[in-house]
């Protein structure tokens, strides 16, 4: 399957090191991580909600070992396009780590501390472009 996807982290700890990033303090909170597969999606998602990766390849990586992916949510079958879309609109509601998951995007970052009314923004989201979130 192919589409885009988010997960949910929960975030406990105050400073991690991202990979190129370098430490990043981290409030404790939700954190939403938006991103995209052309093929293989759950592989991916799988990946997120692991914490035993052999190689830390991506940002999330870094994250997701230490926080696994509490929830993940697809819209199948959304192109790339739909990923940038979604975090344009979420960098204009939500705090977000410059640079995180946006190294191949024109977007800010693709990973942000969000509160309870994501979900509402979610599925608006979804709706608008005729889908609907489907959990994975």
């Amino acid at each position: 399957m192919k589409g885009i996807y988010v997960c949910l982290f929960e975030i406990k700890r105050t400073r991690l090191k991202v990979g190129s990033l370098g430490e990043i303090p981290f409030e404790e909170g939700t954190y939403l991580y938006v991103g995209s597969a052309q093929k293989a999606l759950e592989k991916r998602v799988k990946r997120h909600k692991s914490t035993d990766k052999a190689n830390l390849h991506w940002h999330i990586d870094y994250v997701s070992n230490e926080f696994p992916a509490i929830e993940c949510y697809a819209l199948r079958d959304a192109g790339k396009e739909y990923e940038e879309d979604l975090a344009s609109v979420l960098s204009m509601m939500y705090p977000y780590i410059k640079g995180f998951g946006s190294g191949d995007s024109s977007e800010k970052s693709h990973f942000f501390k969000v509160d309870r009314d994501v979900k509402n923004i979610l599925d608006n989201f979804a709706k608008l472009r005729g889908g609907k979130w489907e959990r994975v």
